[in-house]
């Protein structure tokens, strides 16, 4: 019988020592591959390692070395996946080539790369990464201009704001690779208070709101993580087990597990799964890197200290379950071979084991503490003979203020920003920094979002999402983590610098002179801010922010809101300053005229914006 691939490929990490590929079975296989150039095999090994997620469900991630030193470099290459020496790939569907049924890529400087962020299944707008694969497609064969890589900045899912009919269908999934027998023991809410266990075969969910989550066996997630403090507005689907984490993953990804679903999907719904698998494609053939945001976990984590110390035993388990989830299917295969992976793999195995086990008490509170703990090892460098590309973790270093709901942090503890920085070469021709939020944001929103926060119109930060890198000037977190950012920046000295970020529901770019201000002759010239977000989402209040920015393209972005000396809002060739539909941004930083482009969806049509 032909194994089945449930999910995936996705082609991670690519480099001249080695190849990863991620995928997800069904069941328990050795499976190998192999590396081809020109239809001549190339010599290399094969390592195959997994990890058991559920009764019915492996992740595997597959390393292959070279046997010479090297990869050839700036050539098309194609794979192929066997198990038991059936080809895997050979049915033609992951190929941009007529000619070759496989799924092929370039190991070569990222020039130029894709980036976008915050992608939600049940957005009404149109899927960006459709377009992305609509790219790959026109210039698979073009050595010089197939993008290289693609960075995803942030909210690959939406843990805390799910659709009715998606989380009917994770329900389903999950059944399938769990079992209907299949529980998760939770710690009790308070000191005193009896353990929680919750099953999968009688979930939480709109049909039982009325009732708190103890009674009659049942459980409701709207007050489950009311009670456990969370602040998600959205918190009537929100993603509570490990399964159903495992679950949306999946699809979100492959169209394979909405095959199985008897679910009735709604248009919206509809129009996504028609797209996955071009989605599927694209990520078999570019070489992606990943990082989280909030919404991996759950909205406004760890904001600030004031939301962090409030958060309940249940909730971290929550969290916990989040994060073995996202380094399964996106934290690993950024650094496969890594010490990082070394050090985070064991952990989510051990707390994966303990959940499909389904143990409770001190084994599986080891196992929790000792994942949630994990704070060090998600950022990663990435290097290549012109540039270094930074990616940051700011979510679990975070500089935290006082303990005030309405207290900003910074989103990096200084401590934190140096150790980052620690691998980066001085004096680099291209410095490429990935931050989930911007650094150098849009000035008209987040003034708006200080003054709702400062004047106490709202009660808790997380409403007002006050997550920039600038924050607040009285607020010592971030004017310690941008001072300690800025410092780091003027000491590596890069020739040209490219923040990509995501987040903020809506793109935008700026560019020019970063001026030290302790040395009048130093400083960051060929400075670039592009934010690109959302792959597939739209702006929050979109009514309020379409009167902030109802000027902007005509005259906000000449206008002086910005020190001078920082990058400021940048038009495109074709006009436009701000982008409030979906988009997702090309970069090639070897172009010194015009090195950002940004796809933006309107109207039904993909617009290309050059900068």
């Amino acid at each position: 019988m032909a194994t089945e691939i449930y999910c995936g490929p996705i082609l991670r990490k690519v480099d001249k020592q080695s190849v990863n590929i991620w995928l997800a079975l069904r069941t328990d296989e050795d499976i190998t591959a192999t590396l081809s150039i020109n239809t001549e095999t190339l010599a290399c090994d094969t390592a195959c390692d997994k990890i058991q997620v559920a009764p019915s469900l492996y992740i595997y991630m597959l390393t292959l070395t070279p046997e010479s030193e090297i990869f050839p470099e700036n050539q098309l290459l194609h794979y192929d996946l066997y198990n038991d020496g059936q080809s895997l790939l050979s049915d033609g569907e992951l190929s941009y080539d007529f000619r070759n049924p496989l799924p092929s890529f370039i190991i070569a400087e990222p020039a130029p790369f894709l980036t976008g962020s915050c992608r939600k299944i049940h957005s009404h707008t149109d899927d960006m990464l459709v377009y992305a694969d609509e790219i790959l497609k026109e210039r698979w064969n073009d050595i010089t201009q197939r993008p290289k890589a693609l960075f995803l900045t942030g909210d690959q899912i939406y843990a805390d704001d799910v659709d009715a009919e998606v989380l009917n269908a994770c329900r389903e999934i999950s059944l399938q690779l769990f079992d209907e027998n299949h529980l998760e023991n939770f710690p009790p809410l308070e000191p005193g208070e009896e353990a929680s266990q919750l099953y999968l075969k009688i979930p939480g969910g709109d049909t039982n709101k009325f009732r708190r989550w103890r009674d009659w066996g049942e459980w409701d997630r709207e007050q489950f993580t009311a009670d456990v403090n969370f602040t998600s507005m959205k918190a009537d689907n929100h993603l509570v087990l490990f399964a159903e984490y495992v679950a949306l993953y999946l699809l979100t990804w492959s169209d394979m597990p909405w095959r199985n679903s008897q679910n009735s999907q709604s248009e919206t719904v509809r129009t996504f799964i028609k797209g996955l698998p071009r989605t599927r494609r694209l990520m078999a053939n570019i070489p992606t890197y990943m990082i989280f945001d909030d919404h991996e976990i759950t909205d406004d984590w760890n904001i600030n200290q004031h939301w962090s110390k409030k958060v309940k035993a249940p909730g971290k388990q929550i969290i916990a379950n989040a994060m073995a989830s996202y380094f399964l299917f996106q934290g690993w295969g950024n650094y496969p071979c890594s010490e990082s992976a070394e050090i985070i793999r064991p952990k989510v195995n051990n707390y994966v084991q303990a959940l499909i086990n389904q143990q409770s008490g001190e084994t599986l509170a080891v196992a929790l503490k000792e994942l949630i703990e994990e704070k060090d090892n998600w950022s990663y460098e990435l290097k290549y003979d012109n540039c270094q590309v930074l990616v940051l973790d700011i979510r679990c270093n975070r500089h935290l203020g006082d303990d005030a709901a309405n207290e900003l942090s910074g989103l990096m503890s200084p401590a934190f920003i140096e150790k980052s920085f620690e691998n980066i070469d001085e004096n680099l021709e291209t410095l490429i920094i990935v931050s989930p939020t911007p650094y150098f944001g849009f000035s008209k929103v987040e003034n708006t979002q200080n003054v709702l926060g400062t004047i106490g119109l709202f009660d808790d930060v997380s409403i007002v999402d006050r997550e920039t890198w600038s924050g607040d000037k009285e607020s010592p977190g971030p004017v310690a983590t941008t001072t300690a950012f800025e410092n780091q920046l003027f000491r590596k000295n890069p020739k040209q610098l490219f923040i990509v970020s995501g987040d903020v529901h809506y793109g935008f770019v700026k560019k020019g002179n970063f001026k030290n201000p302790l040395s009048e002759n130093d400083g960051l010239k060929h400075v670039w801010q592009i934010t690109a977000s959302a792959l597939k989402n739209e702006p929050p209040l979109k009514t309020l922010f379409k009167m902030l920015i109802k000027d902007t393209n005509d005259e906000w972005f000449e206008a002086n809101y910005h020190d001078s000396e920082k990058p400021n809002l940048t038009r495109s060739f074709q006009g436009t300053v701000i982008f409030d539909g979906p988009n997702i941004a090309e970069i090639n930083y070897f172009d010194r005229l015009s090195p950002v482009k940004l796809y933006h969806r309107k109207n039904k049509r993909t617009e290309r914006h050059s900068f």
